[in-house]
């Protein structure tokens, strides 16, 4: 996650125990042990409770996808007949008329 070798995880504990003490280190390593796995775990949770998120607006989205299709299709089948009547009609106009020359 961070890049952290031995190297430098050993000069964090060398520069502790100068600046702590031998008597107090102990005490805080397990103190930071605590807040560490506690920071993990907010963002482990964190994580997970956004994966749900992103997969329930997922869903929301393909639901809302297929209702508008879905009405499109509808209406679609309502018009085709009209569309198909004024199609024939204008066919049948044309063809009645035929087009002037212009002179």
């Amino acid at each position: 996650m961070f890049d952290i070798g031995f190297f430098e995880m050993a000069v964090v504990a060398v520069v502790a125990l100068f600046v702590v003490g031998p008597e107090r280190l102990p005490g805080l390593v397990r103190t930071a042990g605590f807040w560490f796995g506690k920071i993990r775990y907010w963002v482990n949770s964190t994580k997970m409770e956004m994966k749900s998120e992103w997969r329930n607006a997922e869903v929301l989205r393909e639901e809302a996808e297929s209702k508008v299709q879905g009405a499109v299709e509808e209406h679609l089948q309502i018009a085709a007949p009209e569309v198909n009547t004024n199609n024939e009609k204008a066919s049948t106009h044309e063809s009645s008329h035929p087009p002037s020359k212009p002179q």
